[in-house]
């Protein structure tokens, strides 16, 4: 929201704030401790994401090699029944 200051109108803030009401000690260091705390868990989270982006992988070759596998199962079955349907392959 723009703002008005002396020297016209504002986008942002360019002079300083006047400190109406300074944190006490307990207040910065309730404020530390919150930030620390959020700070953690984005960490937390940038985990997951980092392992879900692992398993998705997994997931992916663990797809490939069954439908590699069901395929030679079905190559081996069709084998199976023409050597037992013609007595050779």
């Amino acid at each position: 929201m723009a703002g008005y200051c002396r020297h016209g109108p504002t986008i942002w803030h360019t002079e300083g704030m006047q400190d109406e009401s300074p944190l006490t000690l307990r207040q910065a260091d309730l404020l530390r401790t919150d930030i620390t705390n959020l700070e953690s868990g984005l960490e937390v989270i940038m985990r997951q994401m980092a392992l879900s982006a692992d398993l998705q992988g997994v997931g992916k070759v663990v797809l490939l090699v069954s439908f590699v596998v069901t395929g030679l199962g079905i190559v081996r079955i069709k084998a199976l029944w023409y050597y037992f349907a013609y007595g050779s392959i």
